[in-house]
């Protein structure tokens, strides 16, 4: 009967981890993507004038659109490579290749943002 009371008590914790963490963040950032590139293109169309929106022209000039896209795709494709290098087992500690690939993916988002603006 005790070994059903430590079961039972058992309480979750309430600490994500690195990899659930990076696995969240590329889910979100696939979203992203899904949604941004097709929208970044279709508004490409309309300010060459094959689509007539003004809106969407103006879209595609959109500093902030071309910022989201740029850290969807840094941190999307550098979570991609943390999974591929931790599958292989090129990196047996997924905790400190979170935190470098996190810290690479600030500077260079901040890299871009620099030459978006």
């Amino acid at each position: 009967m005790e070994h059903v009371r430590e079961i039972y008590s058992y309480t979750p914790s309430r600490s994500v981890s690195a990899g659930v963490s990076a696995w969240m963040i590329q889910r979100i950032t696939s979203i992203v993507l899904f949604v941004a590139v097709p929208l970044k293109i279709f508004s490409g169309y309309a300010a060459v004038g094959k689509v007539s929106s003004s809106a969407l022209a103006a879209l595609h000039s959109n500093r902030w659109l071309d910022a989201v896209i740029m850290c969807a795709i840094i941190f999307h494709s550098l979570y991609g490579l943390r999974v591929i290098l931790i599958e292989y087992g090129m990196a047996t500690k997924a905790t400190s290749l979170f935190v470098v690939f996190s810290i690479v993916g600030v500077v260079l988002f901040l890299g871009s943002l620099w030459l978006i603006w």
